[in-house]
């Protein structure tokens, strides 16, 4: 029987094909601001709702009653681990604002930091948040696979399977943009403009992006 687990995963996907895939999208969009901009936006915009649905999925296994049980106790009512496994999964969830900001307002503290950066004026920018159909489709389909359905074990545990790589994935996709945004490109472009800005963002009384000390 095979288990949820890194090495899962990593024999299961080509993780090098999909960083280098990524890697280039990055490179390519710090060549032009404006380019950098649009990246960005879709990149938290797509975010923004895989985030939400983490939700979804701890409350559809919290929902799925004598599903998920331990098979060394006997008595049903007392087996019952789905809820323990929701609870893991709502820890993801509840990360996306328990440090006094939502991780939606720092996307949005950084968006408008690299806006100013762009010089792209509202308008631009409430043209760029029309999102195209492809990727509305993709977000459909990303939250139609993730969320799970309540009773139905095989959807649950490909939805949970589905959860595991995206966090995965997750922390390799930030590794890539700080490598290359902050470290490739360190003094110049963007990171050359946030270490000149001495004036943080702010949204909501949240304060961020200020020049960083090196």
């Amino acid at each position: 029987m095979k288990i949820f687990s890194e090495t899962f995963f990593k024999a299961a996907f080509d993780f090098s094909e999909l960083e280098q895939t990524i890697a280039s999208t990055i490179r390519l969009a710090t060549h032009n601001p404006a380019a950098l901009y649009l990246f960005w936006q879709r990149y938290t915009y797509f975010n923004g709702y895989t985030s939400s649905v983490i939700s979804r999925l701890a409350s559809s296994i919290a929902m799925s009653r004598y599903l998920f049980t331990d098979p060394e106790i006997l008595v049903i009512e007392e087996a019952d681990r789905g809820f323990q496994i929701s609870a893991e999964i709502m820890i993801a969830a509840s990360d996306e604002g328990a440090y006094g900001i939502t991780h939606r307002e720092l996307a949005q503290l950084l968006l408008k930091r690299v806006g100013d950066y762009a010089k792209i004026s509202a308008e631009e920018r409430n043209q760029f948040s029309q999102a195209p159909a492809w990727l509305d489709e993709i977000v459909q389909a990303v939250m139609a696979g993730y969320q799970g359905t309540p009773g139905d074990a095989v959807s649950l545990i490909r939805s949970i399977g589905f959860h595991a790589a995206s966090e995965m994935m997750g922390d390799r996709e930030y590794a890539l943009l700080d490598m290359i945004i902050r470290y490739e490109n360190q003094g110049v472009g963007f990171d050359r403009y946030l270490n000149e800005q001495t004036t943080p963002v702010a949204i909501r009384g949240h304060r961020r992006g200020q020049r960083r000390q090196r």
